[in-house]
């Protein structure tokens, strides 16, 4: 069996940073510098097949599948150290997030956009609003990311909140059945 290949050479200027330093091929006004081309012979292939003697038998719910920023990075049986650690790292990112929520608001703006939605670009502060509008003067009900997503989900638990709204590092999937 004879494989062909053929291997050219490109200038550095045919290829092009971008604004995140990453290198793009330019299609256009490419030169070919050296082109070479290798032939080898290969000998015969020997195929190698190896069969478990006895199938491996997984129960529904002993392994999860593990995914970092939804790409699957393992698995892990029920109860495992390294299922509890993958466990305890959203559980510390479940913590941070608390905090963040419950930072209120710094911002007038964020502050209407959360109470008034579209509305706020009408205003410039809660208090114009509420001078414009001939509201009572108060306290916005909305001050922080957890009243926010709060009142946008119709949830009370403030955990729950951060759950529903926030992508966690680890994602966890019972793996049912394998064929």
């Amino acid at each position: 069996m004879e494989l062909w290949y053929r291997l050219i050479l490109l200038d550095k200027k045919d290829y092009k940073g971008d604004n995140m330093g990453r290198l793009k091929k330019v299609v256009e006004d490419v030169e070919v510098v050296e082109a070479l081309e290798v032939s080898e012979h290969v000998e015969d292939v020997e195929v190698v097949e190896e069969l478990l003697e006895e199938p491996v038998q997984i129960s529904t719910g002993d392994f999860f599948a593990v995914f970092e920023d939804d790409r699957l990075i393992g698995y892990a049986r029920e109860n495992s150290s390294s299922l509890a650690r993958y466990q305890e790292s959203n559980y510390n990112e479940l913590s941070d997030m608390l905090e963040r929520y419950s930072v209120p608001f710094d911002n007038e703006k964020d502050i209407l956009f959360a109470n008034l939605g579209s509305d706020a670009n009408l205003y410039q502060s809660w208090a114009q609003y509420q001078h414009q509008t001939g509201v009572a003067p108060s306290v916005p009900p909305i001050v922080n990311l957890l009243g926010y997503h709060g009142k946008r989900l119709n949830i009370q638990d403030p955990e729950e909140i951060v759950v529903r709204s926030h992508a966690f590092k680890y994602v966890f999937q019972v793996i049912e059945e394998l064929d």
